[in-house]
């Protein structure tokens, strides 16, 4: 039987290839992995700095967090770096020049 799992705080979904993203290798050579370090870097000062309440839950501190690096477009540079280092070479092709074998054109 497949049973979900419960945790803590709730029902989990698990997917069983949540890491088949092809991350590549860092390279201190390529700007794009330069560009996402340096704002990962920014992003953990920037969180360290933070004066969190006193008992305060890891999941309002979480979000008080990712709010203030949303704020200083942190969360922004972050997140459209890593779309660049993973956008699929197709992406710089036009759609109707594709051709997917398992999806073929209607």
């Amino acid at each position: 039987m497949n049973k979900p799992l419960v945790g803590q705080f709730g029902p989990r979904d698990f997917d069983k290839y949540v890491f088949r993203i092809p991350f590549p290798r860092f390279n201190a050579n390529d700007e794009l992995h330069i560009r996402i370090a340096r704002a990962a870097a920014q992003a953990e000062k920037i969180a360290a700095a933070m004066s969190l309440p006193e008992g305060v839950g890891f999941q309002k501190a979480r979000r008080m967090i990712r709010t203030e690096l949303s704020s200083r477009d942190v969360t922004e540079q972050i997140e459209a770096a890593v779309g660049d280092l993973l956008a699929p070479p197709s992406a710089l092709v036009p759609t109707d020049s594709l051709f997917n074998p398992r999806h073929p054109p209607t």
